[in-house]
């Protein structure tokens, strides 16, 4: 199977994405896209505290209301994934993209292998 390129307007989609839920005040601690190998797609991950505080539900809602004031035509609401800085995949992502896990958290979770990232600069 050929890896899917992560082109030029989905990034500034994300991009705006990402800008119009901080002017509405949604917290967002990270945000980058990430290769899946095992599906052979790019997904936009989202790192929000508010997920902890109201749910899953209540953020992904908020970012489909997002996508939906920047216009988005490239970018949709199944191209993103939005988790908890409190969570395994958290650790999963941070270990992806480069970073050091929270203590040794990363040995006690099942490691996710990303093929690539892009990570905005928040």
């Amino acid at each position: 199977m050929f890896k899917r390129i992560l082109v030029g307007t989905v990034i500034e989609e994300g991009q705006r994405l990402i800008d119009e839920l901080r002017r509405h005040r949604f917290s967002i601690r990270e945000a980058g896209w990430r290769y899946v190998p095992e599906s052979s797609e790019w997904r936009l991950t989202i790192v929000a505290p508010s997920v902890d505080r109201r749910g899953y539900l209540a953020a992904y809602d908020r970012v489909q209301k997002g996508l939906e004031r920047v216009g988005a035509e490239e970018l949709s609401i199944t191209d993103i994934s939005v988790i908890s800085p409190e969570g395994w995949d958290y650790d999963n992502y941070r270990s992806a993209v480069g970073y050091q896990g929270r203590g040794g958290a990363l040995g006690k979770v099942p490691q996710v292998v990303y093929e690539d990232a892009y990570i905005y600069r928040l």
